[in-house]
């Protein structure tokens, strides 16, 4: 019987060094239970890396995905253990829906999960977060309906709660008007939470956000801090939404953006990579801590790269405190309004911050033609905010790489950071700025936008402008200087 089971063994070998099988490397408990991470926030932890707490843990009583029948989802544990292909839409209805991906398999989505306001979607990873689920749908194919969420709201109806903490999650989304993660179209997300993982959603040529609101909806339905991000790898891309916040055209209000670790990249054209939409307002913006990378750059007219929209006024207030946050935007701010839109109220209280705008739009404050500064307030804080002034990637990445206590400027000796990826934006979009195009680097953007008031105390500031515009102050009219202060 032994040498059975040898042989057994080894023809299992062979077959899965020449491909025949796949070994499956997800993580079963000795009592037949399956692992898996759950990630908790330790706000009292003094360095940041240490403030996501990571248990593992493991369950006993759980459905394998392989026997789920029908497409309604009853509140439990399910394991992922295989690579699936799932075809019909899964619907979340009531209760608390636990998933667990196990490292190395696949889930495939066709038409998505929907979860609905009484529902919960809770996903983790194991050890290594390999498990994935995967979708990548295009409409009009006739296969899906654009203006539900891929992953949250259900067309014509809330969303509830999404909670990630592990796993990667890989999605793309071409022509929705849902968002990747978060509102159907005319919805807000729910409550989305994400502590680790990697979440990878691009929304193409869509109207949804990547993370939050689906189009003319704000970012969530909930008049809290309602999008958290802990920890974790965090991608974003988006087209007329915002990559993280309200869809093309929606305003939010109350509903909240917190930002408290992790690396979060976020790309959008004309929307904000953080806050607004196209047309659409902000709401609240916290960053307390990790690395953000956020850009707004299309061809035409852009939003800001942390704020409103184009064409829109800051809404909610954003306050940073901590992190290394690096936002670029061509000619909205790249912090504060988009094109044409005016700030209101900017907080930076702590962190090193890098704000650029590249045509116009004031480093930190107003969008490019006229939008003026708001009121702005720095201190105990590293901040380089330019508008429209570096000619060579020499000069741009001398201040910035001082401001972020780095020495070399080749993108590919900071890998994937903030720092790597904005001197990798930088080296393609420098020779886009031009002197007479020129905002603030803190205060108004060109053609005339006013600062209403700007306090800087304790802090390390370089502010740069162009030929005609202060670095703190207002901005330029048709080239003639308006003050020239700062």
């Amino acid at each position: 019987m032994k040498k059975w089971h040898r042989a057994l063994s080894v023809l299992l070998s062979v077959l899965i060094a020449f491909g025949v099988f796949t070994a499956v490397p997800f993580h079963a408990a000795a009592a037949g239970g399956v692992t898996y991470i759950e990630r908790a926030w330790n706000e009292e932890a003094e360095k940041e890396e240490e403030r996501i707490l990571s248990t593992e843990k493991t369950c006993t009583d759980y459905t394998e995905w392989s026997d789920v029948e029908g497409t309604s989802l009853a509140p439990g544990w399910y394991v992922v253990s295989k690579n699936c292909t799932v075809g019909s839409r899964m619907i979340v209805e009531t209760g608390a829906v636990h998933l667990i991906l196990c490292d190395g398999v696949t889930m495939t989505l066709q038409k998505g999960i929907g979860i609905k306001a009484a529902g919960e979607l809770y996903i983790y990873g194991q050890s290594n977060d390999t498990g994935k689920i995967y979708a990548n749908i295009h409409f009009p194919d006739g296969t899906y309906d654009h203006e539900c969420a891929l992953i949250g709201g259900v067309k014509g109806e809330n969303c509830g709660n999404i909670t990630v903490y592990g796993g990667t999650i890989d999605l793309t989304y071409l022509s929705g008007t849902g968002a990747c993660i978060g509102g159907a179209e005319g919805r807000g997300g729910g409550m989305t939470r994400i502590y680790g993982g990697h979440v990878n959603c691009q929304q193409q040529a869509g109207s949804g956000a990547a993370i939050g609101g689906g189009y003319k909806a704000a970012a969530s339905r909930f008049e809290q801090e309602a999008i958290q991000i802990y920890g974790g790898k965090i991608d974003a891309k988006s087209w007329g939404g915002a990559s993280i916040g309200s869809g093309l055209e929606g305003n939010s209000g109350k509903d909240a953006i917190g930002i408290y670790g992790g690396t979060v990249s976020a790309q959008c054209s004309t929307g904000a990579g953080i806050g607004g939409g196209e047309n659409g307002k902000n709401g609240p913006i916290h960053i307390y801590g990790g690395e953000i990378n956020t850009v707004s750059y299309a061809e035409g007219y852009t939003g800001a790269g942390i704020g409103s929209g184009l064409e829109q006024n800051q809404g909610g207030t954003i306050d940073i405190s901590g992190g290394i946050v690096v936002a670029t935007s061509r000619n909205g701010a790249g912090i504060g309004a988009g094109k044409e839109g005016s700030a209101s109220q900017i907080n930076i209280t702590g962190g090193t911050i890098v704000a650029s705008s590249t045509e116009g739009g004031a480093g930190i404050g107003g969008g490019a033609d006229g939008g003026n500064g708001g009121t702005i307030h720095i201190e105990n804080a590293k901040v380089v905010a330019c508008s429209s002034n570096y000619n060579s990637m020499a000069d741009a990445t001398d201040d910035i790489l001082k401001c972020l206590n780095k020495t070399n400027p080749n993108p590919s000796d900071h890998g994937e950071s903030v720092v790597g990826v904005f001197l990798g934006i930088l080296a393609l979009i420098v020779d886009g700025f031009g002197a007479d195009q020129s905002g603030c680097g803190i205060g108004g953007g060109s053609c005339g936008g006013s600062a209403s008031s700007i306090t800087i105390q304790n802090s390390n500031v370089t502010a740069k402008s162009g030929n005609y515009s202060a670095a703190i102050g207002s901005g330029v009219v048709l080239g003639i200087p308006c003050h020239s202060h700062g």
